[in-house]
């Protein structure tokens, strides 16, 4: 309603909503996580319960928490790799792209 824009730029806008939505979302989600009660009021509080549930039981997640969080602190690792591969899965895949 505040904001208009050609048509042609749709696609763009869309683009960097989407974006900006998104890393929004994960900082919001990050305090639900983290349980910082003052910055989560907009979450209701059965919602809250069950994501608490599933972050503490559903083993698939709990395998890729720890997975990200051994590749976050390895000294082989410079950089974080951004996801659960290893840095010698990453090197690995480096290689083969490079050679």
């Amino acid at each position: 309603e505040k904001f208009t824009w050609e048509q042609k730029h749709d696609e763009l806008v869309k683009a960097i909503f989407n974006t900006r939505a998104s890393k929004r979302l994960s900082v919001m989600m990050e305090d639900v996580r983290d349980r910082k009660e003052h910055l989560t009021q907009w979450c209701r509080p059965e919602l809250k319960k069950a994501l608490y549930h599933y972050w503490a039981t559903d083993e698939k997640y709990l395998h890729r928490q720890a997975t990200n969080k051994r590749n976050r602190a390895s000294e082989r690792c410079v950089i974080y790799t951004g996801g659960s591969a290893t840095p010698m899965q990453t090197k690995a895949k480096m290689v083969n792209y490079y050679n």
